[in-house]
């Protein structure tokens, strides 16, 4: 959602500062006509600031992104809000809080730092595989093994648990899965789920040990995690107390000094 009020309209009166609707001597449909701008396009600014707000929760670097049937960041995350520059001109306006984006720098510095970090990780995370693969196995890994070790990976060291979701698929048998995921293609038996399990466990020890590894989930990650945390806590008390009536280049002729 853009908002299109084109401040070229009018002559823009104000140039920042919180400012009060106030009656003066020009005409008073005029006023009221600028008064109903004004509150529509606040309006909309609460509703934009507000999604803005759900979106300053990146999910973590590992993580299953099913609208585009991946795992993992292609890039550093960014709000989809902060993609469009007009939009993301308004909410930097309307919020004018050093504190805030004070966080949001150091935020996106440690998300981008988090990128730097994943392709040699899964560098690292392919060769592990390769010298496991090297030894004697009979398993037919699917493409989806090793993606799960790397979240398992990183999950186990962020919550500080393994999780053992290892199953026969739920049309059963040839292979095996790990939740909804199948990770192997030729097991038929319990014992044959056990090894690929117990295999698939030694995987995720061995990437959870990575130095790597180690920086990103019990450190940037977990500031990530904090910086969102106290974003969003400035973004909700501004919403409730209205501190969002800052003029932006959409809605500065609007107001009267």
């Amino acid at each position: 959602m853009s908002l299109v009020m084109d401040p070229r309209s009018a002559r823009a009166v104000s140039r920042g500062g919180k400012k009060k609707m106030k009656k003066t001597s020009s005409s008073p449909i005029v006023f009221e006509l600028k008064k109903g701008m004004l509150k529509e396009h606040l309006d909309e600014v609460k509703s934009l600031v507000e999604r803005w707000n759900g979106e300053l929760s990146a999910p973590n670097p590992f993580e299953y992104q099913r609208e585009r049937h991946r795992w993992g960041w292609e890039s550093a995350y960014v709000p989809s809000t902060e993609t469009d520059s007009d939009n993301n001109h308004t909410v930097r306006r309307h919020l004018p809080s050093r504190r805030l984006w004070r966080y949001h720098s150091d935020w996106q510095r440690e998300i981008n730092g988090i990128m730097a970090l994943l392709p040699g990780l899964q560098k690292e995370a392919r060769a592990k595989l390769a010298e496991l693969s090297g030894k004697e196995t009979r398993w037919k890994r699917t493409e989806d093994y090793l993606p799960i070790a790397l979240h398992e990976a990183f999950w186990s060291l962020y919550h500080g648990e393994v999780r053992r979701w290892y199953k026969f698929p739920d049309l059963g048998p040839p292979g095996f899965a790990w939740g909804a995921f199948r990770i192997e293609d030729t097991a038929t038996s319990e014992e044959d789920g056990k090894a690929v399990a117990a295999e698939h466990l030694r995987l995720i020890g061995e990437l959870s040990q990575l130095p790597g590894m180690k920086d990103l989930a019990e450190s940037r990650w977990r500031n990530v995690c904090l910086l969102q945390d106290r974003m969003r806590g400035l973004v909700r008390t501004a919403i409730k107390a209205n501190d969002i009536l800052y003029p932006c280049k959409f809605c500065r002729h609007l107001w009267v000094p």
